[in-house]
């Protein structure tokens, strides 16, 4: 997630010669998975990671041979050797990793122009490509039909894989929005919080009522930082069911408002900082409702805002990655 975004962005924005690498299979074991990106251009520092290391090198080298070329080729790295002749020293990784690495013409950045601006009005888009055919490769919609429809009926699907059609194999990988979180109050736990979690590839929205709070430089990851009052700025913001809010005043009464305002709104996640017992409270003893999250963060016996903001961010992306329901 945290790289995906940065690689359209800069495939979108940049014409120099590149290279797109995918991992496309994975037997066994492995430090990425399956639909991990990796940007090469001459002379940079690639953007994206395929392993701790062991395969970058050469896939740069190999990238070389692929630059203003209109090819494609797979490559397939054999990570189980425990001697000094593997990749990487003697990875160990007990797997092999096939990696898809095609060059980047002027058709392929029109299609993800389109794809970035799909993405930016919250629309998720199903990338595939031929694994035979450099130049056949589709973006796709929910709105648009095609035999990849059902992976759209998922709810949150990282979906990928290879899929055969008409005899053919393609390579196919659903990319979602970047997510947003929202932090309704801009006290200093908020800030590890906020560079955290723009780490970790989330668009992150600051709101808070404070001036001497609501500094730049305090939140230098944030996309937005909004001073006034909560109650108005979370009416006049149109939240989706993608995104993420987290209340954390410090303030009992401004924390009520904001919970009785978002309790019934739609999102991938609602948490509020604070005990169990006070969120009872924040809702006047009603039932806790299934999509709200009290205490936030992990338990991980996390103490001050580091550890916190540690244990806030692991949460979020579980529930992004679907390993918490």
């Amino acid at each position: 997630m945290e790289f995906i975004h940065d690689i359209i962005e800069k495939i979108v924005t940049n014409e120099q010669p590149a290279t797109l690498a995918i991992i496309i299979e994975v037997e066994g074991s492995s430090y990425r998975k399956k639909g991990a990106w990796m940007l090469s251009m001459p002379d940079q520092p690639p953007i994206g990671l395929l392993s701790g290391g062991c395969l970058e090198q050469d896939i740069q080298a190999q990238s070389k041979t692929l630059y203003a070329t209109q090819t494609m080729k797979k490559l397939v790295y054999d990570l189980s050797s425990e001697d000094d002749l593997g990749w990487g020293k003697g990875a160990g990784c007990n797997g092999e990793i096939t990696v898809l690495l095609r060059d980047i013409d002027s058709s392929f950045r029109q299609a993800f122009t389109k794809m970035s601006s799909f993405l930016k009005i919250r629309k998720p888009v199903l990338y595939v490509q031929s694994l035979l055919d450099y130049n056949d490769f589709q973006l796709y919609t929910a709105d648009q039909p095609s035999i990849f429809h059902e992976l759209f009926t998922r709810p949150f699907s990282y979906a990928n894989g290879i899929k055969m059609v008409k005899g053919q194999p393609y390579y196919y990988q659903m990319i979602w929005p970047k997510p947003h979180l929202y932090i309704l109050g801009a006290g200093p736990d908020a800030r590890p919080l906020t560079k955290l979690a723009a780490l970790a590839g989330f668009s992150v929205h600051v709101f808070d009522w404070r001036k001497a709070y609501g500094q730049k430089h305090y939140f230098p990851d944030a996309d937005s930082l909004t001073i006034g009052n909560l109650a108005n700025l979370t009416n006049y913001t149109t939240f989706g069911e993608l995104d993420f809010i987290i209340l954390m005043t410090h303030d009992f009464q401004q924390d009520a408002q904001l919970l009785e305002q978002l309790q019934h709104t739609k999102l991938r996640y609602l948490g509020i900082l604070g005990s169990k017992k006070r969120t009872k409270r924040l809702l006047k003893n009603n039932p806790l409702p299934n999509h709200l999250y009290t205490p936030v963060g992990l338990a991980i016996g996390a103490e001050g805002p580091t550890e916190i903001a540690i244990s806030i961010v692991a949460e979020l992306i579980a529930i992004q990655r679907g390993k918490i329901i």
